[in-house]
């Protein structure tokens, strides 16, 4: 084999290594990208999962002050007739000297 023929054979081999090494660093870095791509869309599911959890949280806390809002408002007549009973009974128990 002459000198031309096996330089070419070693120049043909360095670029085969050449493009399988860039091909293993194209994969890897593939695999890296697919990798933060999956952990990025598991975040995403996380936080919307959280989000959810506030938002029922918050709707159940909005129930709670309506139901109040609602308790307090029923009441409140109830509580001026007892107000008023109790100061006429006050007044009627203590009558001015």
């Amino acid at each position: 084999m002459g000198v031309t023929k096996h330089v070419e054979q070693l120049y043909t081999h360095f670029l085969q290594h050449k493009r399988r090494k860039i091909q293993n660093n194209t994969d890897l870095i593939n695999d890296q990208i697919t990798s933060i791509q999956k952990d990025n869309e598991t975040e995403h599911h996380a936080l919307d999962s959280k989000l959810k959890e506030v938002e029922l949280y918050v709707q159940d806390a909005l129930i709670g002050v309506n139901a109040a809002d609602q308790v307090t408002e029923q009441l409140l007549p109830i509580f001026r007739i007892l107000i008023k009973k109790l100061l006429k009974h006050l007044v009627n128990k203590n009558p001015k000297k």
